[in-house]
């Protein structure tokens, strides 16, 4: 589309060839506007601009010795040539990744075959799950991560060629029966040569090196290699879509578009995929930095490739037009799995400034003070916080002591209580530390459990000092934080004591197991 509106205003040439029906249904509404252009395959004098539509192109047109991609034809000066790389932004409604398919310059059988390959890898990703996951004690040199977690009803169950097994191996983070049929499915027909040259030009390390150019030169190859990297699309798309939001889209995601990154024979996200899969396969887990990266790519056709061994960990988003950002920066939970989902929104965040890559990371330190407790332990019931707590991101430049990198706020009653590493909440939520529900099928269940310790109330925290266990104190070395009900301060407790160091033991439904964990650990504090 873009180079049709610039080949019509420009004036240097006077034709245009057209291999998308709605760049040419657009030619056509301009013509009927009055507008002296011909799109019925003939001018009425020399010099006009005549758009011609190839209804079921070849997605390269071979004559004599020269061989070209479509998009040269209507390039004459051979700027295309020159390009690095053959990634593009694809715009596509929200919710419907998939219409990126038909951006593709390839014939009509070759885009029935992608959409079908598309939904054959969507099938087999809704039988596997990413679930977060986070390692105790806590350090800002670490982060989160993300396990595959697959259904027993995919195990493999049939014997596949052994090309087709190959081939599932490159790109996909577990050959599951699903995926191995998806395989069998887009290579059915074809003979051993075609399949060992797809098994090689889908391999990790050519498509991190072939980013200028094209997989092949001759049709009937791309034709197998297109479907192929729909059918990979398609499964990461579907198996990363439960971490996304789309809440916060302007308008709502009904009228809202996003942008992925294709291109005919653009080996660019492939590689993202390719390197996203064999990362879950060979470790078993992928980082939270290395989700933001495809999410970024997936949703924002952000072109940067992640690098497991340069990247900087502890990324909560990439903002721009279309930003990627962790999703509580911009709602508070107390639920773990909301804690590892992030938000793609197209409105500003104003209160974050990321850094000249659009980048954001999380800040270290934390910005209250601890003080031992040094009277007696006594029984105490857990119980819901009385006042009004809030939680909202901010930069840690805009507080004493804070450093580079985004900050989480929290505030009772309004009043500054301090703020924290988002990074140290959310491994503690994400990590053995929050104790699993026991109860919620017991309707007639009643936690009574009472704890001997030291409270930790709303107070102490509006004072921006609280207490912690201490050695010298044998007989207060468990902290109660009541804050039942209340997500904001559960969430900022496990920031706070989460980041000093402190074990920490997290509250659903039995105090009692909270109660174990911590005083197995010696000391500690519970969030009830």
């Amino acid at each position: 589309m873009a180079r049709f509106l610039k080949s019509l205003l420009e004036d240097k040439v006077n034709g245009f060839v057209c291999f998308s029906p709605a760049t040419f249904a657009v030619a056509r509404a301009i013509e009927r506007c009055g507008i002296i252009i011909s799109t019925r395959g003939k001018r009425d004098f020399e010099t006009q601009f005549l758009v011609s539509y190839v209804e079921d192109s070849n997605p390269l047109i071979i004559t004599g010795d020269e061989r070209h991609h479509p998009a040269e034809y209507d390039d004459p000066f051979k700027v295309l040539r020159g390009i690095k790389n053959r990634a593009q932004m694809v715009s596509f409604p929200a919710g419907q990744p998939e219409s990126m398919v038909h951006a593709t310059q390839a014939s009509r059988e070759t885009i029935n075959r992608m959409i079908g390959l598309w939904k054959l890898g969507a099938k087999a990703a809704e039988k596997m799950k990413l679930v977060a996951a986070a390692d105790l004690p806590y350090s800002p040199e670490r982060e989160f991560y993300y396990q595959l977690s697959d259904g027993e009803n995919d195990r493999v169950t049939a014997s596949f060629d052994a090309y087709d097994t190959l081939l599932a191996a490159k790109s996909f983070p577990r050959s599951s029966q699903s995926v191995l049929e998806a395989v069998e499915f887009l290579t059915r027909g074809q003979d051993n040569h075609r399949k060992e040259w797809l098994e090689m030009k889908v391999g990790l390390e050519y498509l991190l090196q072939a980013q200028s150019e094209l997989p092949s030169r001759r049709s009937e190859n791309m034709s197998l290699w297109l479907p192929y990297q729909a059918l990979v699309f398609g499964f990461y798309y579907k198996l990363l879509e439960p971490l996304v939001s789309m809440e916060f889209l302007s308008g709502g995601q009904e009228e809202a578009y996003l942008s992925g990154l294709w291109g005919y024979g653009s080996t660019t996200f492939l590689a993202m995929c390719t390197q996203f899969g064999q990362e879950l396969s060979r470790n078993g887990r992928v980082s939270r930095t290395h989700v933001v990266y495809m999410l970024a790519t997936m949703y924002t056709g952000r072109n940067k490739v992640f690098q497991p061994n340069n990247s900087r960990i502890n990324m909560l988003g990439v903002l721009g037009p279309i930003s990627v950002i962790s999703l509580p920066l911009l709602r508070t939970s107390d639920q773990p799995q909301e804690l590892a989902r992030f938000a793609v929104l197209d409105l500003p965040v104003v209160q974050l400034v990321p850094d000249d890559e659009g980048e954001l990371y999380a800040s270290t330190g934390i910005g209250i003070s601890f003080h031992p407790y040094h009277g007696q332990s006594q029984p105490i019931r857990p119980s819901p916080s009385c006042k009004k707590w809030s939680v909202h991101s901010s930069m840690g430049k805009a507080f004493r002591g804070g450093g580079f990198g985004v900050v989480m706020v929290a505030r009772c009653e309004g009043r500054l209580a301090g703020w924290f590493n988002p990074a140290a909440a959310e491994t503690m939520f994400l990590s053995t530390a929050y104790c699993q529900p026991l109860h919620e099928n017991e309707k007639d269940f009643v936690d009574d459990t009472c704890v001997n310790g030291f409270e930790i109330l709303d107070r102490d925290w509006q004072q921006g000092s609280v207490y912690r266990p201490t050695e010298a104190n044998v007989d207060a070395t468990v902290g109660v934080v009541h804050s039942a009900g209340c997500p904001a301060l559960r969430y900022a407790a496990a920031g706070f004591y989460g980041g000093a160091g402190e074990e920490l033991a997290i509250v659903t439904d039995d105090v009692g197991i909270a109660r174990g964990r911590v005083e197995g650990l010696d000391a500690g504090i519970i969030i009830a």
